[in-house]
């Protein structure tokens, strides 16, 4: 799942730059959570393609990490969709629930 981060930001990047949407506009727009995952995607663009190619590609659980991140986006925009509060806040307290059992376990190893 470690090449999932790289696989998010790409799709954040490849996103934005598709959408039309002009660098200087969004900035005007933007929050600090997005500018804090635009700071981020902007990192993983500077690296090495062939790099970030070779992660998703020889990493024997790839496909994996790429099912888990369409199926995450997917549940995300079916609850948006149906309007389905209820769902959308369900994801959001379990990535807090896991984000928080992490977090424990970071300051353990601190």
């Amino acid at each position: 799942m470690l090449g999932l981060s790289h696989a998010l930001n790409i799709a954040f990047f490849t996103a934005l730059a598709e959408s039309g949407e002009a660098a200087p506009r969004l900035a005007q727009l933007s929050s600090t959570t997005f500018d804090a995952q635009l700071d981020v995607a902007g990192k993983v663009a500077e690296e090495s393609p062939d790099l970030y190619f070779e992660i998703q590609a020889l990493n024997d659980y790839g496909a994996q990490s790429l099912d888990a991140l369409a199926n995450a986006v997917e549940r995300i925009r079916e609850a948006v969709r149906k309007g389905d509060h209820d769902a959308f806040a369900g994801l959001m307290r379990q990535g807090l629930d896991y984000l928080k059992g992490r977090s424990q376990v970071v300051e353990r190893r601190a």
